[in-house]
């Protein structure tokens, strides 16, 4: 079978269709039948162009099919993992095994597919799916490899992912393999719903990926202890703050896996008011777009966000599209438009979402415009997002896990963080816990003390030698505990601060470190890894690691070029004890002692 050139897909032509009529009007008649998947009401519905463009992209997924089978698939059939597919490191896995079994469903099942009732693609999927009977624990639970065991969340993942394929499957179960097939999946959605109902999670996030999956089972089996299970989770209330953000901060992936868990979950079990949510988030995501379509992940509290991907708006495609056609939202269809323009290729993992639900193929409304110019605080996550056309940054309070205090983005070019940091007594990362403005400026500030502490008072020593070796007289890093009862001394404190001001084309960064003499400092400058560096040196030991020693450099990515400077170097100490280690980035670094403070211009 031939492979359709992705890049056809993409004429000019075809791009203006994509961008301009037919991805929210023009219509493509090919039929659907509405209700087909869940056999509910037989409403005939056309596909749109868009979704004829998704189901030729999902195609080109098995383009090369033996090489895909030799390379990323378990091919022994004496092996008890036969079928399944790897991961990123060579290890059989689940997810990756259910994302074949859902794209290869779409193509088999649908007519536009040039792999349309394919029987040897048909037969790899029958594998696939034994081999997720196979590797699926009694108690309904699957392994993510690479991190959870016996993880109910994961396997909520699994079941969001797998029910689409699982209802368009069924209305081609004619196939060879497709009944073995069918029972294989039931097997396993039936199994997993078990640990849906007494499973646990360990993230925010996970309560309504949880709560998104028993609705689909019970869509497909109904039973009242799947609807009384997602009910025990919402009563605990959506972890959303005033700025309409989640707890993980994640603006690009799980706040996006979030929003569509509602979504759904507001459809199976008809409580609309879980919309509101949405909708909040949304509005608030519309300030996270950068100059170059991007959006900010440095804001994250999750760790695996660590600046090497560039990460999209497109995972935000179906909340947008369905609260856009639902409420005739025109700013929600602009973004709709944007990822239609910018990130098309993306949206093929959700072709799956997007064939269950026909109403999703109606026009979008007029198109409004997305903001471009502003500032505007989040109190509520301790972030500032500054954009003035072509240029973007954020100004970041609170733990991230990385220090992160400032971004800038200019369209290609990137500087993903900056930080501050003092080598004094561990406690030299700079973190600030708030966010104020004063005098036009945004000003971020952390106060904190070093000190020794002396022996414990003799009437609170404990009676024995052993005492010293208990547990609870230590605190995580070994130090001595029971503080309250010592008496501390010689204190010397550490008042770090980072005013950010606006100037002409960027931003000026007053950063500061005193109150204590002679401490070591440095401020980071942590780029993307695309970009090439001027006027700065090369560190001789440490990889990607440059100082600025005086004078302007500049980063320079796709068009556009960052300038920063002017530097400073008073040590070559670029990765100071007791401060976060240094991030796997291109790092430019400025060096200083105490009293410090350095104005640095970022344009």
């Amino acid at each position: 079978m031939n492979n359709p050139d992705i890049h056809n897909l993409f004429s000019r032509k075809k791009f203006l269709q994509l961008t301009g009529t037919t991805l929210g009007a023009g219509l493509v008649f090919v039929p659907y039948r509405q209700g087909d998947a869940t056999g509910d009401k037989q409403k005939i519905r056309r596909k749109p162009q868009w979704i004829i463009d998704l189901i030729s992209l999902n195609d080109t997924r098995f383009g090369n099919l033996p090489q895909m089978l030799k390379n990323g698939r378990v091919n022994d059939t004496s092996d008890p993992d036969f079928g399944g597919f790897l991961d990123g490191y060579g290890l059989p896995s689940v997810n990756s095994t259910s994302g074949f079994i859902s794209r290869a469903i779409c193509s088999i099942t649908l007519p536009e597919s040039q792999y349309y009732e394919s029987e040897e693609l048909m037969q790899i999927v029958r594998e696939a799916a034994n081999y997720l009977v196979r590797v699926q624990h009694e108690d309904g639970t699957i392994d993510l490899l690479n991190h959870n065991f016996y993880s109910p969340p994961d396997t909520a993942f699994r079941v969001r992912g797998l029910t689409p394929g699982f209802k368009l499957l069924r209305t081609k179960n004619n196939i060879p393999g497709a009944e073995e097939t069918l029972e294989a999946l039931q097997t396993f959605l039936q199994k997993a719903s078990d640990a849906l109902v007494d499973g646990g999670v360990h993230t925010p996030n996970h309560r309504w990926i949880m709560c998104d999956a028993l609705g689909r089972i019970n869509e497909l089996w109904p039973n009242e202890r799947y609807l009384d299970r997602a009910n025990r989770w919402l009563t605990e209330g959506i972890d959303i703050d005033e700025d309409g953000q989640y707890r993980e901060r994640d603006t690009v992936g799980y706040s996006a896996h979030t929003n569509r868990a509602l979504v759904m979950t507001s459809k199976f079990f008809d409580k609309p008011e879980l919309l509101d949510y949405v909708r909040k988030n949304l509005d608030m995501t519309l300030y996270y777009i950068t100059s170059n379509g991007q959006v900010v992940e440095e804001v994250s509290e999750r760790v695996e966000r660590d600046g090497r991907r560039m990460l999209s708006l497109s995972n935000q495609y179906y909340s947008y599209r369905y609260l856009a056609l639902r409420d005739d939202n025109q700013t929600y269809s602009a973004a709709c438009r944007h990822i239609e323009r910018n990130h098309f290729n993306q949206l093929t993992g959700d072709l799956k979402y997007f064939l269950e639900d026909p109403d999703l193929w109606s026009p979008l409304p007029p198109s409004g415009s997305l903001p471009r110019n502003y500032e505007k605080e989040f109190r509520g996550s301790g972030v500032v997002r500054v954009r003035r056309g072509n240029y973007d940054a954020s100004i970041i309070s609170r733990y991230t896990k990385k220090g992160i205090f400032f971004a800038f983005h200019k369209g290609d070019a990137i500087l993903w963080g900056m930080r501050l940091g003092n080598s004094f007594s561990g406690m030299g990362q700079f973190e600030s816990d708030d966010i104020r403005k004063e005098n036009g400026a945004w000003v971020l500030e952390r106060k904190t003390e070093g000190f020794y502490v002396q022996p414990v008072p003799e009437e609170k020593t404990p009676i024995g030698n052993n005492w010293n070796f208990d547990p609870e007289f230590y605190d995580t890093y070994g130090l001595m505990w029971h503080t309250e009862h010592r008496e501390r001394t010689r204190v010397h404190p550490l008042i770090q601060r980072a005013v950010i001001r606006e100037i002409e084309g960027g931003f000026e960064v007053e950063v500061s470190a005193q109150g204590t003499d002679n401490v070591p400092t440095t401020v980071e400058l942590i780029f993307r890894p695309e970009g090439v560096f001027t006027g700065v040196d090369r560190h001789e030991q440490l990889e990607d690691t440059y100082f600025l020693k005086n004078g302007f450099g500049s980063y320079r990515a796709g068009g556009s070029t960052i300038t920063f400077g002017p530097g400073t170097y008073l040590h070559s100490n670029a990765d100071l004890r007791g401060t976060l280690p240094k991030m796997d980035l291109p790092t430019v670094v400025l060096t200083g002692i105490t009293p410090f403070q350095h104005k640095i211009r970022i344009t």
